[in-house]
């Protein structure tokens, strides 16, 4: 069958999933769900490995899990379940389970698709499945099953088969059954733990959060004692094996390598679970889930640990010596200086006494003036009415206070390098106008609009690494409710008192495609116009040139890494000119 008969397959199949007619499939260079048009691209190879109805059971797995999976690690239970890989696995699989209802909810005929994807997994006879049959043949002892020792690996294959066929499967380990039949009953109560079709990015994070503290209550702790008894298996072996080779470990360094190996075999799990494919500038494209066909003892040696261990140490040491927002603000902070020195100045000169005339009686004489009087009477040239006003009078300085807004384009099209240069210059916006004492306002719009900050309090430097995380993870996500978002912008610095300055700064990569105002985007800046709140459109991306027809103030920034700049450019000039 040729590429353009299985494109043309996968078209005619992915239309007739459901409602939504208007879903499309295509073939690219790497996963990627555009939220705005409604397409899903998957690697050109993976036709190399995958039968077409696979490739859309992965397209609409990957497509759900792009819609509701929202990780947020500033909560202790997500950073609880990304501190082992066998911790992930478990969130991992049910956060498949979700994912899938998810795509199911919308499309009544993906559920067909999505069980094709689990056939090698989990069919419905456990005896063949080809990943029970890859674990025998890696451990090469044909009188030990391996759920005898590993446990923890069928209570997640268990899950798997629980969400695909609504019932336990036969189990193997007894320990595993009892784990199963005490938890079970919260299964589906995790897998429906849904946002409504409607919901915004604020209720995908709760419904996400939500599902995650009900792993940790209802599931961790039997699975857990999984987790503890095929460490202790997998102990016994590699001291068995020893004892067989006359090797002389000790049963502490045993018990760590039997950690390390748990671990790793966690992960290959979750590999399994979601097929990856190296990117194209990656090397050689290939599927990256097959298991190492070694014997149990070999496939994990102390030195391998130890090197892990080690590198998994420094790996994490690095990360988190310098964080995102470290990272950013090492990148940008040259052009924060020169804001912050430029428009520190000026306000320093508003600040001082000045003095203006000219007046016939004042405080100080204009001496040039004076100068001037007496050389007209010395030369006998008759004075003028101007030339008697010779004084200058105190001007006491006058300082307004400024409220500006940020509005954040969130949007499913915010994609790299977009998204790195929006978050550049957030951090530019926040870290300078706290350090000129500026009021501001942070607000992101996806399909819905979500406050990050709002007007009124000045925030640390921790609760700014807080609200730049927070942004960080809203973006890419959803459609794009500019209209909804100018609308509360305004609202929002009407409250504030009416003699300060007004400004709201907008960036968006194009064109809004949802308004709930009952106005249309034209009428909202008038009507900032007439309340003295000027609106500035900056547009990300050559592709935003509808930006310049958009707004009443707009700029294009074609080089997306420009951003910080331009936005540095704009605060000095529009602040300035407010305050002549």
């Amino acid at each position: 069958m040729s590429k353009e008969h299985l494109l043309e397959l996968i078209k005619i199949i992915s239309t007739a999933l459901g409602d939504d007619i208007g879903l499309k499939i295509k073939a690219g260079k790497w996963w990627s769900y555009d939220f705005e048009k409604n397409e899903i691209t998957f690697p050109e190879e993976f036709l190399l490995n995958y039968s077409p109805e696979q490739v859309i059971g992965f397209s609409i797995h990957e497509a759900g899990h792009r819609q509701i999976t929202r990780i947020d690690l500033r909560k202790e239970e997500f950073k609880l379940f990304y501190s082992k890989n066998s911790f992930k696995l478990l969130l991992s699989v049910f956060e498949d389970a979700r994912a899938n209802n998810w795509m199911i909810s919308l499309f009544p005929g993906a559920n067909y698709y999505l069980g094709i994807i689990y056939d090698e997994l989990v069919p419905e006879d456990l005896t063949t499945s080809q990943y029970l049959k890859s674990l025998q043949r890696e451990i090469k002892v044909p009188d030990l099953h391996p759920y005898i020792l590993y446990p923890y690996l069928e209570y997640i294959l268990g899950v798997i088969y629980y969400w695909r066929f609504k019932k336990l499967p036969n189990i193997i380990n007894q320990k595993t059954k009892q784990a199963l039949k005490k938890t079970f009953s919260y299964f589906d109560e995790i897998f429906n733990c849904l946002p409504k079709k409607d919901a915004g990015e604020k209720e995908r994070f709760v419904s996400g959060y939500k599902a995650v503290q009900l792993i940790k209550q209802y599931i961790l702790e039997e699975y857990k004692k999984l987790i503890k008894e095929s460490i202790e298996n997998v102990s016994k072996a590699l001291k068995e094996n020893q004892i067989e080779s006359g090797g002389n470990v000790s049963q502490k360094d045993l018990y760590s390598q039997a950690i390390g190996f748990i671990e790793e075999k966690a992960k290959e799990l979750a590999e399994k679970l979601s097929p990856k494919i190296q990117r194209p500038d990656e090397g050689n494209i290939e599927r990256q889930v097959g298991i190492p066909s070694t014997s149990l003892p070999q496939s994990f040696s102390e030195l391998t640990f130890k090197d892990f261990i080690k590198e998994t140490k420094r790996l994490e040491k690095c990360r988190q010596s310098i964080c995102p927002y470290e990272q950013f603000y090492n990148q940008i902070g040259n052009i924060i200086q020169h804001l912050t020195g430029v428009l520190e100045n000026y306000f320093l000169k508003n600040r001082r006494l000045r003095y203006q005339g000219y007046f016939k009686s004042g405080q100080r004489p204009d001496l040039r003036k004076v100068m001037n009087q007496s050389r007209k009477i010395q030369e006998k040239i008759p004075l003028e009415k101007d030339d008697l006003a010779v004084f200058l009078r105190r001007k006491l300085p006058t300082e307004r206070e400024h409220r500006i807004a940020l509005v954040l384009d969130e949007s499913g099209s915010m994609s790299e390098p977009k998204r790195s240069a929006a978050l550049a210059g957030l951090l530019l916006f926040i870290e300078s106008l706290e350090q000129l004492n500026i009021d501001y306002a942070v607000i992101g719009f996806s399909e819905t609009v979500i406050v990050h900050k709002e007007f009124g309090k000045g925030l640390s430097r921790a609760e700014r690494e807080n609200l730049f995380e927070e942004v960080s993870m809203y973006i890419p996500s959803g459609l794009t409710a500019d209209a909804d978002a100018l609308a509360l912008a305004i609202k929002l610095i009407l409250e504030a008192p009416e003699d300060i300055i007004k400004l709201i700064i907008m960036i968006s990569d194009g064109e809004g495609n949802i308004n709930r105002t009952g106005k249309s985007f034209v009428e909202l800046q008038e009507e900032a116009f007439k309340k003295d709140i000027t609106v500035v459109g900056i547009g990300l991306g050559e592709r935003a040139s509808s930006v310049l027809k958009r707004y009443q103030l707009p700029i294009l920034v074609k080089e997306i890494e420009e951003l910080p700049k331009t936005l540095a450019k704009v605060l000095e000039e529009r602040i300035v000119f407010e305050c002549q």
